[in-house]
């Protein structure tokens, strides 16, 4: 497979974050755009805290790897920035750095979901309610401000699929990024398209398959089902080879956007950075980082 050294993990999931947030994603934060609560340099920093952790993730417990990442997130930022990137990067990384034995990374990602056992889910628990995030709700069953009880990581996400992005790809194997998302940016890279309208593509791609759990948390079901439409119409009118599209694009941004960014897609844009990481770590683009750099740009 090529396995990746710890440094380059490390150093893919700071990349990913980066690439993600600089990316001009409807309804997002980018160089161009802050939340009130949170803005664009406190999602670099974010990035770089969570270089080390993820770069040691081959000798640590999932668990330990997300509440680990969190801590070292609030060491930087003083609000919940990437809990959703963390809890989808934390298994990714121990995936990556596990033992070579002619796997691909998908096959090693199952191996790892299989693993995780009740420690994980205490750990992760743990780091939900230190990061502090908001429109979770309250479940009758195993909610994430209590302790769990007697059950695996895995159990616990199985309880959330219905209701969260991030808890349902641990269940079907991080089908949105393995199936959609990695397929996707390795084409669009592969001719030679610039790398920031490929993450807008995929990531429209991917709010147009699923509509975002944040939203539906927020504003309803409804709410982020007609989102997901307005995506698809984006998607049609080709937003970056029409002015037609171009227009539309723009002025989805603004329907996102704002003064409590309760439109935010941010669970999509999770699974975006979990999109970009594997990107990062396949072979053909780690060996040729510098041309994958050059080919960026947030003005798009």
């Amino acid at each position: 497979m090529n396995t990746p050294t710890s440094l380059e993990v490390g150093r893919a999931a700071q990349l990913a974050c980066v690439l993600e947030a600089c990316a001009p994603k409807p309804g997002n934060v980018n160089p161009n755009h802050d939340f009130h609560d949170a803005g664009f340099v406190e999602f670099m920093a974010s990035a770089l805290a969570l270089g080390p952790v993820m770069a040691s993730a081959g000798d640590k417990k999932v668990g330990v790897l997300i509440l680990d990442a969190i801590k070292a997130t609030l060491e930087v930022a003083a609000s919940n920035i990437n809990l959703g990137i963390v809890l989808l990067l934390a298994p990714l990384a121990k995936a990556a750095l596990g033992i070579d034995k002619g796997q691909n990374l998908k096959q090693k990602l199952a191996f790892v979901l299989a693993d995780l056992d009740e420690k994980d889910a205490l750990l992760a628990y743990r780091a939900i309610n230190l990061a502090n995030p908001s429109g979770l709700g309250e479940v009758d069953d195993q909610d994430v401000a209590k302790e769990p009880s007697g059950i695996t990581l895995l159990q616990a996400m199985e309880l959330s699929r219905n209701r969260d992005q991030i808890a349902r790809q641990y269940v079907n194997g991080f089908k949105l990024v393995f199936d959609l998302g990695l397929p996707r940016l390795m084409r669009l890279w592969r001719e030679g398209k610039d790398l920031s309208p490929a993450i807008v593509l995929v990531f429209l791609e991917i709010l147009a398959k699923e509509p975002d759990t944040l939203i539906a948390r927020k504003l309803g079901g409804k709410k982020a089902g007609s989102i997901s439409e307005k995506a698809r119409r984006v998607l049609l009118k080709r937003p970056f080879e029409t002015p037609e599209g171009q227009k539309a694009l723009f002025e989805f941004d603004i329907y996102l956007r704002d003064a409590k960014h309760q439109k935010n897609p941010g669970a999509t844009a999770d699974i975006m950075a979990a999109v970009l990481f594997v990107f990062l770590l396949e072979p053909e683009v780690r060996k040729d980082l510098p041309r994958v750099m050059r080919g960026f740009s947030s003005s798009v």
